[in-house]
């Protein structure tokens, strides 16, 4: 299965050139890496490909281009050649489109002109997910530094294959389906000066070493990257080790002949957690847990307005720095992206003595009984104690639970709450645990 080797190859050059921290989870500018929409680097391109009925290192050209979205990225290869025939993720002899978005690498695949003496023509479309992300860009650049990851690889290829002759007709490539493990290493260099045709650039050298195990064996493919500071990647070459024991070199190269950074019109909006809770945002982008990195991170269009809304668990509440809090509701917040923010988002359990479960706490039995809604909750501490007489009355048709004797994490501990007052049920339901009501 020499495709899947060049297919991991292919993806992690593409995305080594457009994303900053890890592979398709989270696309993040920064000044080896500028993402902003309309940014395009040409390069001069090596791609040891099929020509004929053998594989030679084809010149060609490739071009990278920035969507508007700031998040996606279009690749296209043309290779010199026109009698290549391709295997189903190789790169091909008049040109490949690559797009990059959220957890997903697509390649889409065209073999034309008709390979003398043949008679047919094929699209295929390949897909690679990887899970967790791969990394493709350590976030240190101290030299020496190494970073790690490991990922399970899942490509699914499905095409088409046109048939001309003795008749045209379309008939469906078998679909396939392969995963394989996936380990990064990536160990930053020096800063060395370096010669393309676009000129002579100050270069962070990195070594990244991929290695790919399926069952048909391991491959490994080392590659020696240069990025200069502003513009991005400007050299690459690499050397693809095929499967166990390694009998074959495929080598990649790159060297940026032209581009065009376009003057930031994306903002990254970061988001730290503490306690237990997720943050969401609205535009989509940020979807983060406590204890996770991934979601986290999002760019954004400068100036625009980020509306972030927290969950938090039952018995917690949130509190927000670097951002306006909603005056009609606590757990929403906004931002105006016209800086690169921060946002923070700390859950702490309530501490009032008594909480309707999923909305907050209050002081006393009575005032979340006149609260609560139907099917709510109300729980109460095991050391609440009502400091006056509380008629507490349920005449609204509603289902309540009242459940009493909770310690200072809102877990039941066996023991009971001891109000001071009466209960009365004009209507509805009220089941009530672990309470000891005193006249």
């Amino acid at each position: 299965m020499r495709h899947q080797s060049c297919l991991s190859l292919l993806v992690c050059l593409l995305v080594t050139l457009v994303t900053a921290s890890t592979l398709c989870a989270q696309v993040t500018g920064s000044v080896y890496f500028p993402t902003t929409p309309g940014s395009t680097w040409n390069y001069n391109a090596e791609e040891w490909t099929m020509t004929g009925a053998t594989q030679a290192l084809i010149p060609g050209t490739e071009t990278v281009q920035v969507l508007s979205d700031g998040s996606t990225f279009n690749s296209i290869i043309s290779l010199s050649n026109n009698n290549s025939v391709t295997s189903y993720t190789s790169y091909v002899n008049q040109g490949q489109a690559i797009l990059v978005s959220g957890s997903q690498i697509t390649i889409v695949t065209k073999d034309t002109p008709i390979i003398p003496g043949l008679s047919y023509w094929s699209e295929t479309t390949g897909i690679n997910t990887y899970s967790p992300a791969q990394l493709t860009f350590p976030s240190s650049i101290v030299t020496g530094t190494h970073e790690t990851s490991d990922s399970a690889d899942t490509l699914n290829i499905t095409g088409t294959t046109h048939y001309i002759d003795p008749y045209p007709f379309d008939s469906p490539i078998p679909a396939t389906n392969n995963t394989s493990q996936q380990h990064v290493d990536i160990l930053v260099g020096l800063v060395e000066p370096i010669t393309v045709p676009a000129g002579i650039f100050q270069a962070l050298k990195l070594t990244m070493t991929i290695t790919s195990t399926d069952n048909s064996g391991t491959s490994t493919t080392t590659v020696d990257e240069w990025f200069a500071s502003g513009v991005g990647l400007v050299k690459m070459i690499a050397y693809t080790y095929d499967r166990d024991p390694p009998n074959q070199t495929i080598m990649q190269t790159r060297e940026l002949v032209s581009y065009k950074v376009s003057v930031s019109t994306m903002q990254q909006l970061s988001v730290s957690i503490s306690g237990t809770g997720t943050v969401t945002s609205n535009p989509d982008g940020i979807n983060c847990a406590n204890g996770s990195q991934n979601g986290c991170s999002a760019p954004y269009s400068k100036d625009s307005t980020v509306v972030l809304t927290a969950t938090p668990s039952w018995y917690s509440t949130v509190g927000w720095g670097n951002c306006t809090v909603d005056a009609n509701d606590v757990k929403k917040c906004s931002a105006l992206m016209d800086a690169d923010k921060t946002i923070t988002a700390a859950f702490s359990v309530i501490q009032k003595p008594v909480l309707i479960m999923g909305d907050q706490g209050y002081d006393t039995l009575l005032a979340a009984s006149q609260a609560v809604g139907n099917n709510g909750t109300i729980m109460a501490r095991d050391t609440y104690e009502s400091a006056q007489s509380e008629p507490l009355v349920f005449s609204n048709g509603f289902n309540v639970i009242l459940n009493g004797g909770m310690n200072s994490n809102w877990s039941a501990t066996g023991s009971f709450t001891t109000m001071k007052g009466t209960l009365k049920i004009k209507s509805g339901k009220i089941l009530v645990k672990n309470v000891k009501i005193r006249l």
